[in-house]
């Protein structure tokens, strides 16, 4: 299940169709995977959070973390994630209502992001946000702190493009592409075909429906 982005409603209804109580509980034992993305645009990010965050703890579920949840993590502000800062979210010109986070929402928020893997592996599944590398997964195996190895990564790219002529587009590919934690979230981006202006863009290849469950 991916990309609830703070509707808590929308997920609780179809959570019922599914056969799930309030507490999501299934009859038949099955437990929920959430394939990141729990936060963001919907009205109640902080719902979702708590919600989530008690079936991860009482081994009911389990999640992996996705772009947007890694967002918060490395404290990027984006558009559509001022919920967590405590600001109004506007989208085409109209107000959206949502809950805004407090210091207590915030707190475990990131304790929850903090704590959840990137992929999770056996019994015939692989579990990823965006795109499974088996390379990426074995290099982050016996990682703990997943800002820190991003920010590794970042400093590692750096240094490699200082020198080496890279243009913008190769430097923001490389990014992506080179950094294990920004491709399992993210996916693989390459340039496009020159257009008719000389202009080259870089664009995912990669999309969430290739994700493997």
């Amino acid at each position: 299940m991916g990309d609830v982005h703070g509707e808590l409603d929308a997920l609780k209804l179809l959570l019922d169709v599914m056969g799930y109580s309030d507490a999501g509980i299934h009859p038949q034992g099955r437990k929920l995977v959430f394939v990141g993305d729990l936060t963001d645009r919907g009205p109640d990010s902080p719902g979702v959070i708590d919600f989530v965050d008690r079936l991860v703890t009482e081994g009911l579920g389990f999640c992996v973390l996705g772009n947007h949840d890694l967002n918060l993590l490395l404290g990027e502000k984006k558009y559509d994630n001022g919920w967590f800062f405590g600001d109004e979210f506007e989208f085409d010109g109209q107000l959206i209502p949502q809950v805004l986070a407090d210091e207590q929402a915030r707190a475990k928020t990131l304790d929850l992001f903090r704590r959840l893997p990137i992929a999770m592996e056996g019994d015939g599944m692989q579990i990823v946000y965006a795109f499974w590398n088996q390379e990426s997964v074995n290099a982050l195996s016996n990682e703990s702190n997943v800002v820190e190895v991003f920010q590794q990564h970042v400093t590692r790219i750096n240094a490699k493009c200082e020198n080496d002529g890279s243009d913008s587009i190769d430097r923001s590919l490389r990014h992506q592409n080179d950094n294990p934690v920004k491709l399992l979230t993210s996916g693989p981006e390459r340039r496009s075909a020159s257009t008719s202006s000389g202009r080259n863009f870089s664009i995912s290849v990669v999309c969430q429906q290739e994700n493997r469950v």
